[in-house]
């Protein structure tokens, strides 16, 4: 049998799952998902809508996503005493992590609802809450790291700090958010009914576009024999590629501001 050798970093595979930060995590993450169900009951009666509550359920169903880019993008969950959820492309991914995309995805979507609704987004509203969520994602990701329950090696853009996340990760992941969002507000008038459900099937495709979108070109430089030069200079187009994404939803979300400026 014929085998294809590839120039292709090797990840900690000898890493343990830190056994008591990944139960807490399991039962805080349960905690948060837990307030943001009942928030999202509040909503539905409000809206007379399922789609809060489809909100939370799309956010766990976006999951896949997170073993294509930790494949692509070298981060690694140990997978020795890990709670697993399944695996995909050589990549375990843990309980943990589906209860955070949960509430990561979920409850963004459930706060930009009410916009949704009255249509009276605004690109500083969408900048802002952009860059917030690019904040906390980097903030909270320092002790995650810091314990070892998921790891980033070699080779990563813009990574000035080891104890936390690239900044590749931080400006892509925070617009992987954004492009399911502007799919839910254009969409938003055909999903009645049974036709709600589709909103799952938009988190999870618009995701993809906005990550794989924006890092293309970080994922193409770190599975190559390329530079670390060329790998920085590839994650810096990462960034810009997720700022013009983030751009665009803006413009998609914002017509009927757009609309009232006189030229």
């Amino acid at each position: 049998m014929n085998t294809l050798e590839v120039n292709y970093p090797t990840p900690p595979v000898d890493s343990v799952m830190p056994a008591l930060a990944q139960n807490v995590t399991i039962w805080l993450a349960s905690g948060v998902i837990l307030i943001c169900f009942l928030v999202a009951l509040w909503m539905c009666k409000k809206y007379r809508t399922a789609l809060p509550v489809l909100f939370l359920v799309a956010g766990f169903c976006t999951i896949p996503l997170e073993a294509v880019v930790t494949f692509l993008g070298h981060a690694w969950h140990p997978e020795i005493g890990q709670n697993a959820l399944f695996n995909a492309v050589s990549r375990s991914v843990p309980l943990h992590i589906a209860l955070i995309y949960t509430f990561y995805f979920g409850a963004v979507y459930m706060t930009f609802f009410p916009k949704m609704v009255s249509g009276d987004f605004t690109s500083s509203y969408i900048w802002k809450s952009y860059f917030i969520t690019c904040i906390f994602a980097y903030v909270i990701e320092i002790i995650p790291v810091h314990l070892g329950m998921w790891i980033y090696y070699d080779s990563q853009a813009l990574w000035f700090w080891k104890g936390s996340q690239p900044l590749f990760w931080t400006f892509v992941n925070a617009g992987s958010i954004f492009v399911p969002i502007a799919l839910i507000h254009v969409l938003r008038p055909l999903l009645t009914g049974f036709k709600q459900l589709l909103v799952i099937l938009i988190s999870l495709v618009g995701a993809f576009m906005g990550h794989v979108g924006a890092g293309f070109p970080f994922y193409v430089a770190t599975n190559s024999e390329a530079s670390q030069w060329v790998v920085e200079a590839a994650g810096v187009m990462s960034i810009i590629n997720a700022l013009l994404i983030v751009w665009f939803c803006t413009r998609v979300m914002t017509r009927n501001e757009a609309s009232h400026i006189k030229v």
